[in-house]
């Protein structure tokens, strides 16, 4: 069986990164590492929170200065690769949990994809009481993925990237990958909010095949405290996004991925995103907030 490496960035709630670990270890094989990445910047629980699970194969590391995501991300790939060369390596959220067969479903789509760079799962969304939630965006990204969450699908080329582009139904922590088949440092620290988009994009951009299993195997928690709320609140996330999306259709344009470029163009998911928040703030009579909202989904049409 593959060695599968977990990293486990960490940047804030120690009672989460508990529950997270505590799933980590409850897998039903042992074939696995996991390092916890402290990119916190501040004093923290994490280190005891490690220590306290008293299992040698979680380790834990922490930078010195906040790195960001992708470097963060990176830090940990590196280390895995180094000290234990885990066939699979993935990232996880520290705030999100496991399903016990995560692992094992994993192991067994890169099994029978020998040739697809990288695997993803259907996930649960949860509250803070870890309890099933509704989330419209989330929503939406169901009922937009091509597979229905009924059956596996093979993504590649123009059109598989079209339809990521068009609906980013891939959540990235649930995402592995052959280590053999990537280089590292694998993510673009010039990206937070959009880093895995980008990641995934730049991978099918590649020539590579991504493969989505309906295993719902991740609980992807959604609550304020994290770092997509607090982004999405300050309207930081559309702007990265409205940018990210005009420079990948130029990179579609180029590769000749035409139906990828146009879809890119459109932003059809980051308008719909933006007016679904500037209902939210109307609604609560929250006016400036919704102000700042129309003035950025106003640069999707330069």
């Amino acid at each position: 069986m593959s060695l599968f490496g977990f990293v486990v960035p960490f940047f804030s709630d120690e009672k989460y990164l508990e529950q997270m670990l505590k799933s980590i270890a409850a897998q039903n094989t042992d074939q696995w590492v996991s390092v916890v990445v402290d990119d916190s910047g501040r004093p923290n629980e994490a280190e005891l929170t490690v220590r306290s699970m008293g299992n040698p194969k979680i380790s834990y590391l922490r930078n010195e200065h906040n790195l960001g995501l992708g470097k963060c991300w990176n830090v940990g790939l590196e280390y895995l690769s180094t000290n234990f060369d885990p066939s699979i390596v993935a990232v996880v959220h520290a705030d999100d949990v496991l399903e016990a067969t995560f692992v094992e479903a994993s192991q067994k789509a890169h099994s029978d994809n020998p040739n697809a760079i990288a695997v993803h799962t259907s996930v649960t969304v949860v509250d803070e009481d870890n309890k099933k939630r509704f989330s419209f965006p989330d929503f939406i990204k169901f009922h937009v993925a091509p597979y229905k969450h009924s059956r596996s699908i093979s993504t590649s080329g123009d059109s598989g990237l079209a339809s990521v582009l068009r609906g980013n139904f891939v959540f990235c922590p649930t995402v592995s990958f052959k280590s053999k088949f990537i280089s590292l440092p694998l993510f673009n620290p010039q990206w937070n909010m959009a880093v895995d988009l980008e990641l995934i994009s730049r991978l099918l951009l590649d020539g590579q095949t991504i493969v989505g299993i309906p295993d719902f195997v991740y609980r992807y928690r959604r609550h304020r405290n994290n770092l997509t709320s607090q982004l999405t609140d300050t309207t930081a996330r559309f702007v990265e996004e409205i940018a990210f999306y005009k420079q990948v259709s130029v990179e579609c344009n180029e590769k000749g991925f035409q139906k990828s470029a146009l879809v890119a163009s459109r932003l059809t998911m980051v308008r719909l995103h933006i007016l679904y928040r500037v209902f939210q703030k109307l609604i609560r009579f929250d006016l400036q907030s919704m102000l700042k909202l129309l003035a950025v989904l106003r640069t999707t049409r330069q």
